[in-house]
């Protein structure tokens, strides 16, 4: 069995033998060894690639050019048959078929095991703040307009302030409106896919560090709160996959609150 069939074998024992969040199961452990070592794979092949083709082209300009043209995605253009206007059209159209089931019968929800509510986040502090954004990546997209190394040198002056943003918006349920917006990239489900065709494309939506940030302290309080480690992903919590042996569901509890967490970036 090769790789890529091995690591999607194992993947699908992970997912069967209970949550993805459980770092003692030896089926998950087992996993994630083999995910580690397939994408670790993946990389060193594709550098040794294209170092063989960088050493192969030193000698001819044109060729070496074009390798790294191929190698950073330069010169590809644009579908004629598609632009900004179809897409947008395209997923208007798909957010108003979901908007359509508003008539549907109410859900059905679950009350909340008792010691397990939680109706207000905690307040963070201007330390907390600090140490989160010393551990981002030195990386931004086109939303921010302060270069995230740049937040990094200035946090001992800018933590208070940002600290008592969050709070803010923890306490009263509402997101600047400019920590709302975001960078869309559309970008093709598959490579080899038809450009020209809407509903292949997926949008890919780049906050702003700020954003993420914010995302990031709510998601260490769910978590910490349902007993998890604050490292985990909010995603896993959210696929209705039990905690652990006695305690809650996140379908229920943890899911009320995500969406009310969605629903102050809505609106």
């Amino acid at each position: 069995m090769d790789h890529p069939q091995l690591f999607r074998s194992l993947e699908r024992v992970a997912r069967r033998s209970g949550p993805v969040s459980d770092s003692t199961s030896p089926s998950v452990l087992a996993w994630r060894t083999e995910r580690l070592r397939y994408f670790n794979l993946v990389r060193r092949r594709r550098l040794e690639f294209w170092m063989a083709c960088v050493a192969a082209d030193q000698s001819q300009p044109c060729r070496l050019w074009r390798s790294f043209d191929q190698l950073l995605g330069r010169g590809r253009a644009p579908p004629r048959s598609i632009d900004a206007s179809v897409l947008h059209q395209f997923f208007d159209d798909k957010v108003a078929v979901c908007a359509a089931t508003a008539n549907a019968a109410a859900p059905q929800y679950t009350a909340a095991p008792v010691g397990y509510e939680r109706r207000l986040f905690t307040p963070v502090t201007p330390t907390e703040v600090s140490e989160m954004v010393r551990a981002l990546p030195d990386k931004q997209c086109l939303s921010d307009s302060m270069l995230t190394h740049v937040l990094k040198s200035s946090v001992d002056i800018l933590g208070p302030f940002l600290s008592r943003l969050f709070c803010w918006s923890l306490k009263h349920g509402a997101v600047p409106l400019k920590m709302k917006a975001a960078h869309i990239t559309p970008t093709l489900k598959k490579a080899d896919l038809d450009p020209a065709d809407a509903k292949l494309y997926r949008l890919i939506a780049n906050l702003s560090v700020l954003s993420k940030l914010l995302e990031r302290l709510v998601a260490e309080q769910l978590l910490t709160s349902q007993g998890q480690q604050p490292s985990t992903r909010l995603a896993v919590c959210i696929q209705g996959a039990p905690l652990d042996g006695n305690g809650p569901r996140s379908g229920s509890w943890l899911t009320s609150c995500w969406l009310w967490t969605l629903a102050i970036w809505q609106y």
